[in-house]
This record gives structure tokens, sequence and C-alpha cells, in this order.
């Protein structure tokens, strides 16, 4: 409900609350009198003269209400004795309908229609709309029935919101009224909306609470004249152009959003620091005890605490008493930023919303105020625990709200109020896409005086990372998620709904770059519904089911992981706002979505049977050979040695460890105590000693043999026999970890250390999900992973990052994109006839690319089933896209390529068969591969080639001509048009000798 009207809740955001204050105020279009009526002169008065006569008759329904027995229908008398002569003071005139409608063979008993109002010209009061326009719906049950709740009785098959929604889904009407008398809500046609989305009037709050101005806000906003006159005039009625204007404002909001998450952040983390209270919090970042980074994170915590509440009570979540909303709400400091004398120096404004976050962890506590039990992480002390005992002025806390809380388009245009009840979810990935532009800094402005900013970083560019557009994660659900789905509830066809149910909550869906969720929203949602389906048996279930079914579906369904911190706190949040069940806690999330890189650490324990291998120990740029090789040789004979390293690891997939995850996961998490002792569990699980660490110990072993440096002997002194390098990481150690439990120290001290690096903290499939892989894999793999071409792969995570790759993923040649192997390792954690639905760059088609990824694939027998190719991204990113989904075995369903039912999709992404080329014994020492040119500051004009030659003879051992195809094909003499700088094998101390060119680059 909204804090300006309290009988009025907004759901899903048909229409914004900001223009919601304007209809209020008569400043929105279609506000005037003479838009109501043409006789209308002061529309104030009049709605007066219906408040008045309204609460006449509610107080006539009341009495007679009560007189009524209990064994008795209400229907006639909450029909006829209250909302027709209610609708009639809004110009209503309704035809009674004793025959259900049909609409692709289902019945629809819809209990009246709307006639044409007499104003339009279109019909006379009292005439029957034509038979095939049969008036706009509007159903009216009893006011002892719910509108989310079928009758005990049967009759009819839906609920009334039901009923009317699946309607409104499946014939040509736009809108259309359900109302029991005491509720009534407003309902448009929502097959285009990501989730349901209606306005309730409570009717019962609004009469005996004498809100005069939410009545206000019922007449203009419902009055007939906001209405259509059938299905012909449904897109320009009024009430449409208002839907409109909130998806407009709605798209112009998200991208202030981002503007005022920046700028809170910014507010937030230099007012703490330049409290006068918060010394310590200074010392802490003066002396690195609190880097930016971890300061920043709980900044972000804070923020989404805050947007999770701003969602919560708008959507009505969170507690209803006016105790609440009066002292504790986010509400109430909403309000107080549009009051410029509250901006004081004084700090009771902080410590009120510390106090507000007491109470969302403390049940006990909470209960007081009618506040829902929501405990969880996001609240949790430990997330903010430098900034739990600081202060912050009144001035800083509400400037940062204020950046929250509104926004306007232009300098010259009025503030708005952000409508968070009608936030999409995924418009927090737009956010968290920003933030990524940005690095945080602590800054010295003078002696003591230390402020926090956000300065202009390059992990977005580094990282490949994209917000992914909704049109194109619903094409990847519709080809990827639905089919599995199908198969699921296929099996199970015709058995009670409680196995139905079970089936369809054993799937599991997983993105391995989770980003801020919005696959997982969008298959959460998906799941969500079919669930709500099953449970209620009705099509379009009601709003309360289908919410308590997508929480049902993130709690057993839902898998992420990603490599950025940030990006899984986000991820975690999004699921929480999304999933959130008025009754209760926010679900335990900590053992889903999970920090990592996806890419590098163990999926298989069985590749620790083998030992390490030798590829882990070449030398590369920055090692000594000399060591590596002692290394390699050394490793050797360990593994050669005792080959019973498996006999140390569990039998198989079904071990100790993938139960125990088995029955940690089946722990409730409903009551908050259930929270607590879930995630006691899981940190029992993790425990030090136990199999998870033995487990995790032993793969960080393997992968970090990759990572660990080379250093000449002299920094790392031989064993006393001479064997080796004592503190190289080989399978010696991985044996002593899986035979003994123990390893030396120090070594296990460096994989550990290895596994935090921020460029690629491990991430072990086989360790942190083994009951998914008890199972044989996930369901459905779903992503939009980053997309990083291999010439940049070692230049931003190293050549050691890109020499993994290239084992881990073979064939992972030079040029390949890192999207590619983002495919292959999908693949992997897929099980048999699983289904993989991902965006991919534009080459994934394409040689090294295509070889790596898809080409590998096909060549396991997988089947693409989907592909959509060079897609122009929706974003701001000047990239292009395609779209691909596949099977993991084989696929008999259509196969679509560009929107074309085609017979076969070929690695290639064409509808050819699946052919590699094969090189011309003609060509052979005639044509190779050109250079690869490092970037535009390698090139140059002719006569600047000749320029520098001609300063120094010397350059010309590094300067060439450079052909393209362009030369080719445009110059008749086919002379090159460019030269280059190539430097070929040299080193940067060799390079350093033509200071000329170095200088240029």
């Amino acid at each position: 409900m909204t804090s300006s009207f309290p009988s009025l809740r907004l759901e899903g955001g048909l229409i914004g609350a900001d223009l919601i204050e304007q209809i209020a105020d008569g400043s929105a279009p279609g506000q005037k009198p003479a838009d109501f009526s043409p006789q209308a002169r002061h529309l104030s008065d009049e709605i007066a003269a219906a408040w008045g006569a309204a609460r006449d008759q509610w107080a006539i329904f009341q009495k007679r209400l009560a007189r009524l027995p209990e064994n008795e229908s209400a229907a006639r008398l909450t029909r006829d004795q209250w909302i027709i002569p209610l609708l009639s003071l809004l110009d209503y005139e309704l035809d009674y309908q004793p025959r259900a409608s049909e609409v692709d063979g289902l019945t629809y008993a819809i209990s009246h229609r709307l006639l044409p109002s007499p104003v339009s010209g279109k019909g006379r009061r009292g005439e029957a709309a034509p038979e095939d326009d049969p008036g706009l719906p509007i159903h009216i049950i009893e006011c002892r029935q719910s509108l989310d709740r079928r009758p005990e009785s049967g009759r009819p098959r839906l609920a009334a919101h039901v009923l009317l929604q699946e309607y409104l889904n499946r014939s040509e009407h736009l809108w259309g009224l359900a109302t029991n008398g005491l509720t009534l809500r407003l309902l448009r046609d929502s097959q285009r909306l990501r989730r349901q989305a209606y306005i309730e009037f409570d009717l019962r709050s609004m009469f005996e609470g004498e809100q005069y101005a939410d009545f206000g806000v019922f007449f203009r906003l419902l009055h007939r004249s906001r209405l259509p006159q059938g299905m012909a005039d449904a897109e320009a009625c009024l009430l449409e152009r208002y839907h409109r204007l909130t998806v407009e404002q709605g798209g112009r909001v998200r991208e202030r959003l981002r503007e005022g998450v920046e700028q809170a952040l910014k507010v937030f983390g230099a007012g703490l620091l330049a409290h006068p209270a918060n010394a310590a919090l200074r010392e802490q970042a003066s002396t690195g005890a609190l880097p930016p980074v971890a300061y920043y994170r709980q900044l972000l915590r804070l923020i989404y605490r805050l947007l999770f509440l701003m969602v919560a009570e708008e959507r009505g979540l969170v507690s209803q008493s006016d105790l609440y909303r009066q002292h504790y709400s986010l509400g109430r400091l909403r309000g107080l930023a549009a009051v410029r004398s509250a901006y004081t120096a004084h700090g009771d404004l902080w410590q009120a919303l510390q106090v507000t976050f007491d109470l969302c962890r403390d049940e006990r506590a909470g209960a007081t105020l009618g506040l829902p039990p929501l405990n969880g992480d996001l609240f949790s002390a430990e997330g903010t625990q430098d900034l739990n005992q600081a202060q912050l002025s009144n001035q800083d806390l509400l400037t940062a709200l204020w950046q929250l809380c509104m926004y306007h388009e232009n300098e010259r245009a009025p503030w708005r109020r952000v409508n968070y009840a009608a936030l999409d979810v995924e418009e927090l990935g737009s956010v968290y896409e920003s933030l990524l532009d940005y690095r945080p800094a602590f800054i010295q402005q003078g002696p003591g005086r230390l402020t926090f900013d956000l300065l202009p970083g390059d992990e977005r560019r580094e990282t490949g990372s994209h917000y992914t557009p909704p049109e194109l994660v619903h094409e990847l659900i519709q080809h990827a998620l639905e089919p599995a789905l199908r198969e699921k509830l296929a099996a199970v066809s015709g058995k009670p709904a409680a196995t139905r149910e079970k089936a369809l909550l054993a799937l599991k869906v997983c993105d391995p770059a989770a980003g801020s969720g919005h696959f997982l929203l969008a298959a959460a949602r998906r799941l969500g519904r079919e669930l709500a389906r099953i449970r209620s048996g009705d099509d379009e279930p009601a709003p309360e089911a289908l919410r308590r079914a997508v929480r049902d579906v993130i709690t057993h369904c839902i898998y992420g992981v990603d490599k950025n911190p940030l990006a899984v706190d986000l991820c975690r949040v999004a699921l929480w706002i999304e999933g959130h069940d008025r009754d209760r806690p926010l679900t335990f999330l900590n053992h889903r979505i999970r920090p990592g890189d996806s890419l590098v650490g163990v999926l298989d324990l069985k590749v620790l049977e083998d030992g390490i291998p030798d590829a882990a120990f070449e030398a590369l740029p920055g090692d000594d050979k000399k060591t590596a090789r002692s290394c390699k040789e050394l490793n050797a004979r360990y593994r050669d040695g005792e080959n019973d390293l498996f006999s140390a690891l569990p039998a198989g997939p079904n071990d100790a460890l993938a139960r125990t995850h088995q029955a940690f996961s089946a722990l409730p998490d409903d009551t908050p105590t259930q929270v607590r002792a879930k995630r006691r569990a899981y940190e029992a699980l993790q425990a030090r000693g136990g199999d998870w660490q033995r487990q995790q110990t032993a793969c960080h072993l393997w992968t970090a043999a990759f990572f660990q440096p080379y250093l000449p002997s002299a920094a790392h002194p031989l064993a006393e026999d001479g064997s080796g390098v004592r503190a190289a990481i080989t399978t010696d150690a991985l044996r002593s970890c899986l035979k003994t439990n123990s390893a030396r120290g120090d070594l296990i001290g460096q994989a550990w250390a290895l596994a935090g690096e921020a460029r690629h903290p491990f991430f072990h499939w086989a360790v942190e999900f083994p009951d998914v892989f008890a199972q044989g894999g996930f369901d459905v793999i779903l992503g939009n992973p980053p997309f990083i071409g291999g010439m940049k792969l070692s230049t931003l995570f190293g050549d050691k990052y890109r020499c993994y790759l290239a084992y881990t993923y073979r064939p992972f040649k030079s040029t390949a994109d890192l999207c590619a192997a983002f495919y292959h390792r999908s693949c992997d954690l897929l099980k048999s006839d699983g289904m993989l639905g991902m965006v991919a760059t534009n080459t994934i088609g394409q040689g090294d690319t295509r070889e790596a990824g898809l080409g590998m694939i096909l060549e396991r027998g997988g089947n693409i089933n989907l592909a959509r190719r060079y897609i122009k991204w929706p974003g701001v990113a000047n990239v292009e896209v395609n779209l691909v989904a596949l099977r993991k075995g084989l696929w008999s369903g259509n196969r679509l390529l560009d929107g074309q039912n085609v017979d076969f999709i070929s690695s290639r992404l064409n509808a050819e068969t699946e052919t590699d080329p094969i090189n011309l014994v003609a060509n052979d020492h005639q044509a190779f591969i050109g250079s690869y040119v490092l970037g535009m500051g390698f090139i140059m004009l002719p006569t600047d080639a000749q320029s520098l030659i001609a300063k120094d003879a010397k350059n010309k051992e590094c300067l060439f001509p450079y052909l393209t195809g362009e030369d080719l094909n445009s110059r008749s003499d086919q002379s090159p048009s460019r030269w280059v700088i190539n430097f070929k094998e040299m080193s940067l101390n060799e390079a350093e000798n033509y200071p000329d060119l170095i200088s240029i680059i």
C-alpha cells in the first residue's frame, strides 16, 4: 500500500506511484472536469457528492450484511446493495451475464459487463453491447469469499482474480475489474508482463477509516470515462495511456536509479568517514586495516538493505502497523527527505535506521510491530561490521536517501518519486553493470582528512560484463528451460499434484556467470508460475500463491556462481526480493549462490586420480625455466611412483559429502530459527578437518599447481637429497593431503592463497555442489558469459590463466574467446539430456572459438535447437551477439535458425552439415596467417614509417608494410596503405632498444 493512500495497493507496476500522485492532484492527463463529462464544471464537488452517497450506501450494506445469516449467500446483497450502486456513482451501467463466456474452448463465468457510455455516442444507457464485443468484464462475487481462493463448493472452477486474469490473457479485452465488495482490483492483460500486476482498493479500509483522499483517487482513476468502450478502443483509453506513461517512465527511472545509487554510495561513504564520532573508522581506513573494496562492499550491503525495504514496503510485504509506518519505516525517512528542515547535523535518524535493521534481524522484537520475520544474511550484523557502531548525520542520510528515492529527467523537470512497488528486480542488474565502471578509493584531502569516492575503473571492459536485456533472456528461457520443464512434467503426467510438485522442485538450474541474477530471476518466475499452477489447478495463479511458489523454487532449484563477490551479494538480494513471502524469513542462499571463477577449479574429482599433469609445470614469462623443469621432473616421479591417489577419494558421486549436502539442503528455512540452524549446519559442513575442507584443499592443490610461480633455485632451496624444489606444489603434496589429510603447511597455505586471488578465485564444482552431481549434473544451464578475445586473456588475467584454459578446455587455442570455455564447462555441468541456453559472442561459430566451444559440444553428441545470429545488443554496448540453445544429447523437436525451421544447425550456426575445412595442399608454403596487430597504436602511414627509418636505420628492423584485404580490393596496384610496428618475439627489454617506436605506442 502507498504511504499517501493507505487503502491503495499497487502490485507489479500497472500505473506508477508518482503518476497516481499526479492523478490525485489533478495534474495528470485527462483530469479536467470536461474529461469526465461534458456537463461537469467542478470536479471536486462531484467527488465530494459521490463520497457522501458512497458512505451512506456502505452503511446500509453493512447493516443488512450484519442481519444476513452466515449460512446464506451474500452474493445478491454484495452486488445489488453495494457494488452496483457504488459504481453507478462513477457513471457505470452494468449488464448481468446469466451465461458464461467462452474463449479457446474454456468457459469464464464473468458476472457482469460494462455497457457503452452514452457520452461516447456508441450506445445508449441500458443498451446491450454487440455480440462480437460483450463489453469490459466486471466480476462481482460475494463479500464472504476471497478474491484469491475458490469457493469450497468447487463452483466456480477458479478464484475470482484468477478467472478474470485468465480471461483477459486469452481474450481481446485489455482491462477488467474484480471485487468481492470489500476489495476491488483493476486488472490488465498480463501476457507481456514479467510478473503479476494489478491495482487494489481496500474498500473496507477506505470507508471505515474515512479516507476521503483515497476515494478521490478511486474516483479519478476508475471513473467510466477512464475505461475503454470496448475491445476496439482499448489501446486508446486513459487507463492504457497511464500504463504506457508508467512503462516509459520506468525506462527513464532505470537510468536515474543507476546515478542515484552511485551518488548515494558516495554520500554514505564520505559522510561516515567525515563524522567526528567515527575516529576508529578513519583509523582503519588510513592504516589499511579496512581496504577500500571491503568498505565499499559494506556500503553496498547498506544500499541493498534500503532497496529491499523500500520495495517490500511499497508492495505491502512488510508491517502494516501504524507504529511501524510512523516511526520505523523507510517510508517515514523518505517523507523526511522532502523536508528541508530535517537536514540537520544530528544523528537520530541514522540511529533509528539501525533500530529498524535490528528489528529485521530479531523476529521477537519485530513481532511487536507486526514486522514479519526477515532475518537472513541481508540484515546480519557481520555484513556491515565496520558501520554498525558508526554515526551519520541526518544531513548525509537524507541526502543519500533523496538520491535513491527521487529522480528527474533533466534539471528543469520536477523531481518525482521512484516507484519501488513496480521496480523490476532485473533493473538492479543495470545498476550493478554501471558500478563496474568504477573502483572505490580513499582520498586524502589533507592531514587527518580522509574521504571516499568512486573513481573511473576498467572492470566492466576487462571482464566483458553486460546487463542482459529481458527480450534475450526470455528467448533463451523459452528454448532451454521450458523444454526441460515439459519433459520433467511429462514423465509424471497424470500423477497426483504432490508427485508433479516434487518432480518440478527436483529441477536444477544454474547460471555460471550469474552477475546480478537476471537469468535466475526469470527461471524462478517461470518455474514458480508452473509450481503455483500445479498446486492450485489454476492457469493464472493468485498473487499470494505465486509468490509462495517462487520462493520455494528459489529454495530448491536455483544455483549461481560469479567471480565478483559484489555480484554474488546483489544476486542474492534480487532473489530475496523476488521470492519474499510475507510471513516467512529470507531464504538461506549461501550454499546456492556462490563466489568463484566457474572456469578455474575441479569439476570432477576423478582428475585427481592421475595426479597433477605435466602441463601445470610449463615455464611461462616470469618463470625460471630451470626451476620449472626440475619441478616437472620431480612431479613426474611422484606421479608415476604410486598410483593409488583415487583410493583416498570418494568412491563416486554418491559419496558421504553428497549425502551430507542433500540432507543439509533439505533442511527447512520457513522460520528465523530454522534459517539460523541452516546457517550453522552449513558452517559445520565446511569446518576444518571435515570432508569438505579436505576435498577443497586437495582441489586447491591440484589447481594451484598451474598458477604457482617458478622462481630461481636460490629463492627455493633444494631438499637435502637434491631431488627437487622444496617449496613447489606437486603430486606428492596432493597425495599427502588425500591419504593422510595433511601436507606441508606452507604448500597448503600457498594453495589457499592462490585460490583466493581476485583474478581467478578457484571454484570446485564437485565440492561446492556435490548433491547436484550425485544426480548427474544440472538440468539447465542459462546465462550470459563474459566475452574476452583470446588475445586479451593473457594481458588481463596472466599467462598462467591462459595456459590453464588451454589445458582444461582443450582444444582452446590462441584466438579462442573466453565465451567458448564457458560453453565447454557448461556442457560438462549438464546431466545427460540437459539443456543449455546462453548468449554468445558473435564469433562463437567461427575459428578457434567455434572449435573450442560448439564444435567440441557437437562432436560429443550435442544438438543445437536454437540459433539467432548477429543480434545488435539492445543496450548501450556497441556489440553484436548470438543466442544459442542446445541439448546435451539427441534432440527431436524443432530447430530454429534466425526464426526459420531447419533440419540441422551446425557448430558454425548454419544449416549445413557438420564438416571441417580441409587444408589445400596447393597452398602449402604459399598462404600464411598474418601478424596480429595489438592496437591502432602500432599502425602508421607509409610516410611516417619512412621518416622513422630515415631518422634511425635501425628502426627498419621493426617496421614493415602491412597489407590488408581492403588494400587488395580497393587499390589498383594492391600496395599497402599502412605500415606496422612489429617487435616479433622480443622481450620488453629488447624492444626498449628502439626508443622512437616505443614512444609512439
